[in-house]
């Protein structure tokens, strides 16, 4: 001590300030938390020593359970987890301790399997955590500039908001002197990330929601220099965020409290800014007005549980809509999504497939498109729920051909892809491609060799143990006889297994006591306008359940073809009387507002089966408009009994005009195929358990399919 106080006044009696630290000054300073990464990273101590501060308990557990855990490269669960505590640590003193930790488990995702998005995604958060945690971003130069090699080639919202937020931090490091890069690089980088703006803007047939998100981020990219020497051009910043607000207010998914938020920072950084201030008071109105609608669709949402709990399907989802379109919002985002797995799950229960599979499909849609971090999640469970209807409505194929895309977004997105007790839904997909797969190979041989050609680019480890299962002797579709199998199988369905095989669909459905029965050309350019019609035939159907509508149970069928020349959907129903209907659909995709076409549908084929069914039922001798009709009843007691079914769910009963042929398979097994249950849910009557079960577990490639059994 006496030689440190010695020096000290020599050095200050030549007017210089000098402090001495020696080793054990040094650790002590060394093991506060916010500093504690200096030891690890240059002196190689172990995580386990790292001192503990004051964190909140649900910290400390997400740091326990991660320490003895390794992620799934190609698990964006795993990736939001362990952002989630890099963040923490990044951000908050007492958890900087921890940064080497986290930093360690994301440099995880920078190598293969890794899919180059996800790759991307932590290199951008690992070069944040050193600059924000280090207050050093050269470490990650090399990862930096990976990471802008490629930068126009993602030009998603949220790509490009963290391309614009890293080169922003690049800026920003580079002037504070905490990152090593030449000046002409940073603005060669400014330039690409302009060119890519300038190119998606002048894209044709951009929507509101993604025009809202890139002028809001070219308006962010406006506090950078352009070029050196040049301050940063604030005015066409407030210029490009007013235009966006103008789109925002036609975009309901478009995140706008967020950006009043990101307004309200600016504004404690930059003071009182007229043009800032005017801006921030238009966000605030946009959200004020979002909120009252999402109060609003909070009192549906409990009336539709409500009248659930009561076992009235029909009206709870009329509710379910009104929460649908009150929450209809980027603020709202994840419970807008939940509301449409719910309308698919109830579709689906009232026997009406193809209007659960609408709602399920537009839910798997947002989630796929929308920036995973919000809502990748769900996109599993919205493919299960199409998976469903795909099953229910005997669209084998189809089915097929979903549950890999399916497969693949549960690995990639659930944060427990490997557990299989927590996911009994895939088993039982799992079973009923078993069951399939093994009855088209004991059916139609030929057909299933064609299946097999369908499948031949599916990934390996999917599709050997599957094929595996299905050409085992011992599932129950080879054990029994053809029509106990088939009768399983047929059971769990709404229609014909195997039904979207063929030159020619017929689809069938039951609703408002009528049984319909449409067919079309099963091709490309047919297929998807019908299924969209039949959609929106059922959710009418469903709209109008509850209400007496005076119709007659008949069986109506619509004969439907595309026509290239048709602007919008025609139908003509039967000269000589009948209930039959021809449509004729534009090869155009059709907007939200043509379907009113379905309800003018609707309307006409019921009236035609009224009159059909009544005419039918007179005696020939009484006219319908003769003045003796008055004594006659006009509708037998036998008929008016039944005329008011509507969508309630169906529990046993063959439908009515229902062929028992199988359709693909030959004449002879066809003859002695069962009839159908009538079962409205496939989940109502599962297929008898295989004797294979899969797992799904790591692989050296990332993840792979076991059979056991």
């Amino acid at each position: 001590m006496a030689k440190r106080l010695k020096l000290i006044d020599e050095a200050k009696a030549k007017g210089v300030a000098l402090q001495i630290f020696d080793g054990n000054a040094i650790a002590e300073w060394l093991a506060e938390p916010d500093i504690f990464w200096i030891a690890q990273e240059y002196l190689h101590l172990p995580s386990d020593v790292m001192p503990i501060g004051e964190l909140e308990a649900g910290y400390l557990e997400h740091r326990q359970k991660w320490q003895s855990r390794t992620p799934i490269p190609i698990n964006r669960a795993d990736f939001l987890a362990i952002k989630a505590g890099l963040r923490k640590a990044t951000f908050d003193d007492s958890a900087q301790a921890d940064l080497r930790f986290w930093l360690d488990k994301m440099a995880e995702f920078l190598a293969h399997p890794a899919p180059r998005e996800l790759s991307r995604d932590a290199m951008y958060v690992i070069a944040v955590a050193n600059l924000r945690g280090k207050g050093d971003l050269t470490p990650a130069a090399d990862l930096v500039a990976d990471y802008f090699s490629d930068v126009s080639q993602h030009t998603s919202i949220g790509e490009i908001t963290d391309a614009v937020v890293l080169l922003t931090y690049c800026f920003g490091g580079y002037w504070l002197g905490q990152y090593a890069v030449g000046e002409a690089e940073l603005f060669a980088r400014r330039r690409t990330i302009v060119d890519m703006f300038e190119e998606c803007l002048a894209q044709p047939g951009i929507g509101p929601g993604r025009r809202s998100g890139l002028l809001r981020m070219r308006g962010s990219l406006e506090f950078t220099r352009a070029e050196p020497g040049r301050e940063p051009d604030l005015a066409r910043a407030f210029a490009l965020w007013n235009e966006m607000l103008d789109y925002a207010a036609q975009a309901p998914l478009y995140p706008i409290e967020e950006f009043s938020d990101h307004l309200a920072q600016l504004v404690g950084q930059m003071g009182e800014r007229d043009e800032l201030l005017a801006i921030a008071s238009r966000a605030d109105d946009l959200v004020a007005k979002r909120a009252g609608a999402a109060a609003a669709g909070d009192k549906a949402i409990d009336r539709a549980f409500s009248l659930l709990e009561r076992g009235e399907p029909a009206p709870a989802i009329r509710e379910l809509h009104k929460a649908k379109v009150k929450w209809f919002s980027g603020e709202q985002l994840g419970g807008m999504l939940r509301v449409l797995q719910l309308l698919a799950e109830q579709y689906g229960r009232l026997g009406l497939a193809y209007a659960s599979k609408y709602y399920a499909m537009a839910a798997a849609y947002i989630a796929r498109y929308e920036n995973p971090d919000r809502v990748g999640d769900m996109l599993p469970c919205a493919l299960l729920d199409v998976l469903d209807a795909e099953a229910a409505a005997g669209n084998s194929l189809g089915f097929l051909q979903l549950l890999p895309v399916m497969i693949v977004a549960h690995v990639q997105h659930d944060s427990r892809p490997f557990d299989m007790t927590e996911h009994p839904r895939i088993q039982e997909n799992m079973e009923k491609l078993f069951a399939l797969l093994g009855f088209l190979k004991r059916g139609n041989a030929g057909a299933r060799k064609c299946v097999d050609t369908l499948a031949g680019d599916w990934p390996p480890e999917i599709k050997k143990p599957i094929w595996k299962a299905a050409d085992q002797w011992s599932g129950f579709w080879n054990k029994a006889s053809w029509e106990d199998a088939w009768a399983s199988l047929e059971g769990a369905m709404l229609d014909r297994p195997f039904g979207d095989l063929g030159s020619t669909r017929r689809v069938g459905w039951t609703a408002l006591g009528i049984d319909w029965r449409c067919e079309f050309t099963n091709d490309y350019a047919t297929t998807p306008g019908a299924e969209q019609l039949i959609a929106e035939l059922q959710i009418v159907a469903c709209a109008m359940a509850g209400r007496d509508l005076g119709i007659v149970p008949c069986a109506i069928t619509i004969k439907l073809t595309c026509d290239t020349e048709a602007k919008k959907l025609e139908f003509s129903m039967p000269e000589q009387g009948g209930c039959g209907v021809s449509i004729k659909l534009p090869t155009t995709d059709r907007s939200a507002g043509d379907a009113v076409d379905g309800i003018a549908l609707l309307r006409r084929s019921c009236t035609a089966a009224l009159r059909f069914a009544t005419t039918r039922s007179w005696p020939r001798s009484i006219s319908p408009c003769s003045s003796r009709s008055s004594s006659v009843d006009p509708m037998p007691s036998s008929i008016e009994s039944s005329c008011l079914q509507s969508c309630s769910p169906r529990t046993s009963g063959r439908p009515r005009g229902r062929s028992s042929k199988i359709g693909i398979f030959d004449q002879a097994s066809a003859s002695a195929s069962p009839g159908s249950t009538g079962r409205v849910r496939p989940t109502t009557k599962r297929m008898p358990s295989s004797t294979s079960r899969i797992d799904i577990g790591a692989s050296k490639h990332g993840w792979s399919i076991r059979c056991n059994g």
